[in-house]
């Protein structure tokens, strides 16, 4: 067998991979607001084949207190979590994905270790974990 025809399929399924994990992750897709004290806004799109991007955003009596930039993207090292922040990128591994629920870990990140996104009926739940805490925050759909 021709070397070349056996390496081709295995460089090429982290590319092609990632079509089924936009099929799996389009329940993210869409724009949610957590109402409290202040207000956060996640908003989440599709932007190919490799990319879903999104942003959050925190805004308190009408003025933006706090935004970064997000992606779940496929990597050579598999799908990734990237969460641009103002003093610095974290970036996170897939943990797990199951219908409706997808996490990503980075056990050198002190907090959060772990990001949980979860879809109950019309509420997006987002757990982040650390060795000493978790927080839970529920958006609803706008």
């Amino acid at each position: 067998m021709n070397l070349a025809v056996a390496v081709i399929p295995f460089v090429l399924l982290p590319f092609f991979g990632f079509s089924q994990y936009t099929d799996e992750l389009k329940w993210l897709e869409g724009n949610w607001v957590m109402e409290s004290e202040v207000t956060t806004i996640e908003s989440w799109s599709i932007k190919d084949d490799s990319t879903l991007d999104g942003y959050s955003v925190t805004l308190e009596n009408g003025n933006e207190t706090f935004r970064e930039t997000l992606s779940i993207e496929n990597s050579a090292n598999g799908l990734i979590y990237k969460a641009v922040l103002p003093f610095k990128t974290a970036v996170f591994t897939l943990d797990s994905i199951a219908k409706n629920y997808v996490s990503f870990i980075d056990p050198q990140n002190d907090f959060p270790s772990k990001i949980e996104y979860r879809k109950v009926q019309n509420e997006l739940r987002i757990t982040l974990v650390g060795a000493e805490n978790k927080m839970e925050m529920k958006y609803l759909e706008m």
